[in-house]
This record gives structure tokens, sequence and C-alpha cells, in this order.
């Protein structure tokens, strides 16, 4: 049985207040343009998960995450597999400023027996595949001048992608590439993406993490049904 830490508490308690005075209740205005931030839990070979992160406003939503940063002092890149215990702190603030943004949306789409060939460039293929199927399954309007954002593995990693996926119709999108530690909404699409992933995780932190995020989004489980009518958060699991 976990002992009460009243210490803990006060200063959980007094974080929400403060977080819920600095930030406004949605992020300003937004522009024209529809700004999709991908993440990824799991190996293409077993498990992958692919998640789109999807706003019209990234620069309000991540002044926004900065100030629920400074509050809770969490200086850390945001990620499903570390076990420091601040997260459980972070977390459950940030996830509750998301669920606010009317205009923000969360796909998750699990891939099932994904035939992983022995060929290389067969493997990109694939892998550029379910991209573009997580992408069509976005719900994201055909007419929308779209931004995809993607973690950055390198110029050879860059290239094959920003050409793909300019060709993926009807958006024809561009690519920009971020690096983990410097871009909190793909820090945020990974996160969320592992998620859905790790519910059998060992870990009590992970475990926890995993708790808070289903009591702050009304859900049982991370499967598809749990998440059907969901407004913010969407699952689908998709055979290849």
């Amino acid at each position: 049985m976990t002992k009460h830490n009243p210490l803990m508490t006060r200063r959980v308690i007094l974080m929400g207040s403060a977080v819920s005075i600095a930030l406004p209740s949605r992020a300003a205005p937004s522009d024209s343009t529809v700004h999709c931030y991908i993440g990824q839990s799991g190996k293409p070979w077993d498990e992958l998960h692919l998640g789109a992160l999807i706003t019209r406003n990234p620069s309000s939503h991540k002044q926004s995450i900065n100030i629920i940063r400074d509050v809770v002092n969490y200086t850390r890149v945001l990620r499903t597999r570390t076990t420091e215990h601040l997260k459980l702190i972070f977390f459950p603030e940030l996830l509750r400023y998301l669920l606010r943004q009317n205009e923000m949306k969360f796909m998750c789409i699990k891939f099932q027996n994904l035939p992983w060939p022995d060929d290389a460039f067969e493997r990109d293929i694939l892998y550029l595949q379910a991209h573009r199927l997580l992408l069509n399954n976005s719900s994201i309007k055909p007419t929308s001048e779209l931004v995809i954002h993607l973690t950055d593995h390198g110029v050879t990693h860059r290239d094959i992608f920003k050409k793909a996926l300019s060709e993926v119709e009807p958006w024809k999108p561009s690519s920009r590439f971020h690096y983990i530690d410097q871009d909190d909404l793909v820090q945020i699409a990974h996160f969320l993406t592992g998620l859905v992933n790790c519910e059998a995780k060992e870990s009590r932190v992970r475990r926890e993490i995993v708790s808070l995020a289903k009591k702050e989004l009304n859900a049982s489980s991370f499967t598809e049904e749990a998440f059907r009518n969901h407004p913010f958060f969407r699952i689908r699991q998709i055979s290849v």
C-alpha cells in the first residue's frame, strides 16, 4: 500500500492552482495552416504505433506548455519510458490543458501484422505507407495547407521523408524536422503515442501515468472502442 505524503499532496494542489491561474482556458486564435506532429512507439517490425497531434496554433500552445513546465519545475524531455516522479505532477496538468483545446486533436494507429521485409528499400516504402495511413485517418480536411513535423534522425531520413510525404494526396504537405529535446509538441506526440503502447509495462511510474491518463480521458483502456466518440483522443487498429 502506498504511503500518503501530505507534503507531496499539498505541493500538487498548489501547483495545480498556479497552473490554472497562469494559463488561458484555450489558446489564442489560430492561423489557416494545419500542423501535424508525428509520434512513434514500438519498432516497425514489432508493435508499431504512430500518432498525430494536430493543431492550427502551435506557437501559442508551446508558450502555454512552457508556463506549465515553469510552474511545476519540469525541465526534462518528456518521454514515456523514463521513470522520474516529477512527471506524475507535470503530465496531468499538461493533459488537462490539451483537453481544453477544441481545435487540437490526437490520433493513434496501432499497426498489426506489419510484414517487415528484408530489403531496405521495401522497408522504407512500407514505413512511409504507415505514415500515409496515419494522415489519411486523421480527419484533416483535404483543402487544408498541411505541415508535417517529424523527429530528426539525420540527413538520409530527412531526404526520404521530405520527398515521399510531399507527394501524399490531397495535401502535398511540407515537412519540418526537429530534435526531440527542442520541441514540446513533438515530445507530446511521442508521449501520447507511447501511452497507447505501454499499458502492460512493469515500471510503477509508467503504470501510474497510464492510470492518470485513463482518469483524465474518462476511458477504461487504450482501445479503439473506448475512444470511439472521444473529442480529443482517437485510436484505430489497422492490419496491413
